[in-house]
Parts: structure tokens; sequence; C-alpha cells
């Protein structure tokens, strides 16, 4: 791993840094089949028997745990940062970042967790952004004690009984935006080719791209971007050609301090979760021939919700 960074102050208790950020990983776990077999064009699928392809075929497939894999990431990082003064602490955070590796890891599958396009038996050919690949990424955190009360900026000779109902508020918010992960999109019209199978590309045309009209939950991605791949090939579609949906999610939370002593004070709380009730949409159908194909819908996200509180501090 290795990193270089800047840092500013720039006053007000406010400071700036800008980071470079890179790792290689090398021996990854695969998992392999050693006696897998070699891509056949030539021989049509179903012809044979799938086994007596294999480099032995008595004994069929062989589940591996190889260390070969490797991967690179590069990213850049922003942060503006205050720290609490004036009633107000707050944090703003943007990654831009590639992750790339031709293999998986135990906690997050395959490379091309919806299948990869290549030799079976050379990983290299799968070298294309990871599974884990998250593009951008920003989220921003802040804690805001309003300046009205007694002592406060605003209402520092108000009466108590004022206070009690315009004093002690505090607004605390998490906002969060980040793009969605890659897939691959597979087919249903390989003809004679053995192994994973991408459709062949439309010249001119990108399938990631939305669709005239623009994206609806129907039609997520440019379907007629694709088309079946010529006999004995693999597809022209390279791994990872699309990405699913990004997240978009917004906690709330209100709090009031109501004072009963020096050391006894109750607070009250209001806190809403996913406040704009934004959808996590999951995986398009990325089977090319399927009738789900380019349709996504919700996952099972929390919606809204909304909880009260009071607490007793002493």
């Amino acid at each position: 791993k290795w990193n270089v960074a800047v840092q500013r102050e720039l006053g007000h208790n406010i400071a700036w840094e800008i980071t470079y950020i890179g790792n290689h990983q090398a021996h990854q776990w695969y998992q392999w089949d050693p006696n897998t077999i070699h891509a056949r064009p030539d021989v049509p699928a179903g012809s044979v028997a799938t086994d007596s392809l294999r480099p032995v075929p008595s004994i069929g497939g062989v589940n591996y745990l190889w260390s070969f894999g490797y991967g690179n990431y590069a990213g850049l990082a922003t942060k503006l940062e205050k720290r609490f003064s004036e009633g107000l602490d707050f944090k703003i955070a943007y990654t831009w970042g590639h992750a790339i590796s031709n293999v998986g890891t135990p906690l997050y599958g395959p490379t091309g967790a919806y299948g990869t396009r290549g030799n079976p038996r050379d990983i290299g050919q799968q070298y294309s952004s990871a599974a884990w690949d998250i593009r951008h990424n920003f989220t921003t955190g802040v804690v805001y004690y309003l300046p009205f009360g007694r002592g406060k900026k605003f209402g520092g000779q108000m009466s108590r009984t004022t206070d009690m109902l315009l004093g002690n508020w505090q607004v605390n918010a998490m906002l969060g935006f980040r793009t969605g992960p890659p897939f691959c999109l597979g087919t249903r019209y390989g003809v004679g080719y053995i192994g994973t199978i991408h459709p062949d590309v439309v010249p001119g045309k990108d399938p990631k791209n939305a669709p005239p009209g623009g994206r609806t939950p129907d039609q997520w991605f440019d379907t007629s971007a694709v088309t079946a791949p010529v006999p004995y090939t693999p597809g022209t579609l390279g791994n990872q050609s699309n990405n699913r949906p990004g997240e978009r999610n917004l906690d709330l939370s209100l709090f009031k301090d109501f004072q009963v002593t020096e050391r006894y004070r109750f607070q009250f709380r209001a806190e809403a979760y996913n406040f704009t009730n934004t959808p996590l949409f999951g995986v398009p159908g990325f089977t090319h021939g399927d009738a789900n194909f380019g349709r996504i819908d919700t996952t099972a996200t929390p919606e809204r919700r909304c909880q009260f509180a009071l607490r007793f501090m002493f």
C-alpha cells in the first residue's frame, strides 16, 4: 500500500486534505478447476459429453483453491473537515477510485459475479474492473447546535419558559451517495462454444447507456446495444460492461436537551432513517434472451423509518 497526502489549514477550525491512495494485491485466493475444459469453438455444444473434453476425463471437475490472483487499486480522496466550534462540526469527503482484479475474494465472490468472458485456463484474460469497484463515493456528516437559548448567540436573555421551548436544539445529518459496482451480461443465444459466453456489441452502441427515452424499471439500460454472438465465439462484449444503480441515503435527527439541574437532564430525540424514502435498486436482468433482460427491481432495503425517544442523562 502507498499514499501521499497534502493537508491545509483554512482557519475557523477548518482543514482540507487531498490524498492519492494506491495498492497492489498479490496471491489472492482463486477457486479454480485445474481440470477445466479448454476453449473448443470447433466442437458444437451438446455434440459430445462435456466431461470427455476435460484434460483428464475420468475425474471430472475439481474444486481447487489457488493463490495466484492479483489486482490493483488507485484512488483520489479529498476531505473538508471542521472541528467542533461555534456549535458546528462537519466532515465532507469524496473519493474517486478504480479497483481492478482478475479474481474475487473469499468475501466478495468472483471478479465477474455474473459470469466472466475469457479462456477459463487463463485468468489473466479476466483482468477487469473488480466486482467491488465503487468509482465515486461521497459522504458528509454534520452536527449543529442551533444558536438559540440562554447563553447562546441569539436569545441570551430569554426567559426560562422560552428557553425551554426554543433553546438547546441540535440538528444532525448523514448524507451518502455512491455509484454501483459493475456486473457482466450473459446470453442464451451462444452457439457451439464451451465456456462463458457474452453477447456481441452492436457497433456504435454501448449497453451501459440509458435507452432512448431514459431509464425505466422495465428497461434500465440499452438492451438494443447487444445481439446474439457469432456462433463458435464467446461474444465481443467485455467483462464488467455495466454498473448496477448507485445508492443515495439521508439520515436526519433532531435532539432537544431539557436541563433539570447541573447534573441531571433529559434529551428528546427524533430520528429519521432514509429520510427521503429513496429505494435501493438491485441488479437488472443480465442475461440476453431472458424475459426480464434489462428489467430492474428494488431490493429489500428499509423504507423510511422514524423513531422517537426520551433519554435521561446524569
